[in-house]
């Protein structure tokens, strides 16, 4: 298994899905100049777990992506030679012109996601707001009745239940 060329595809390719698995699929049997032509369509088949037909148009979508080339007929026996199209990676593991979305920490095990950063604190501004949470029901301008339930479409009864007893 080629792990530089897994981890190029982690690091750089924007597809999801099915779409980044078949990139993995031959990232693993890749050769060293990312190459491959080991693979032929039912094999990706089986190794994605889709049918044919949706693997060749993933090959074309990944193509028409920028992020995968083919050769026809170049290969042993007349196959088909894949060539994967992501930079190489810098020291620090990610190639500057490229951003990962989600940060990623590259081990000797592959790619890693590691959790997003927190998000600021929200600014505090010493006020409280008085937003009451439920509705509480009058009857005949008397006490609240029992703890507010969330009101029907008729605004009188909760939630299409019977009108509750006036109290004593």
């Amino acid at each position: 298994m080629s792990m530089d060329w897994a981890s190029r595809v982690w690091a750089h390719s924007r597809q999801v899905g099915s779409a980044k698995l078949l990139l993995l699929a031959i990232a693993q049997v890749a050769d060293q100049d990312g190459s491959t032509t080991v693979l032929n369509i039912p094999a990706l088949s089986h190794l994605v777990g889709t049918k044919e037909r949706n693997i060749q148009t993933l090959l074309t979508k990944l193509e028409a992506a920028g992020e995968l080339r083919r050769q026809f007929g170049v290969g042993p026996n007349g196959r088909t030679r894949y060539i994967l199209l992501h930079p190489p990676l810098d020291e620090a593991g990610i190639d500057q012109p490229f951003k990962v979305d989600a940060p990623v920490h590259l081990t000797a095990q592959g790619v890693i996601p590691t959790a997003p950063p927190p998000h600021p604190a929200a600014p505090q501004t010493g006020a409280v707001e008085d937003t009451p949470l439920r509705k509480e029901r009058v009857i005949d301008g008397g006490k609240p009745t029992t703890p507010a339930l969330p009101l029907g479409d008729d605004e009188d009864t909760p939630c299409g239940e019977p009108p509750l007893p006036a109290p004593p």
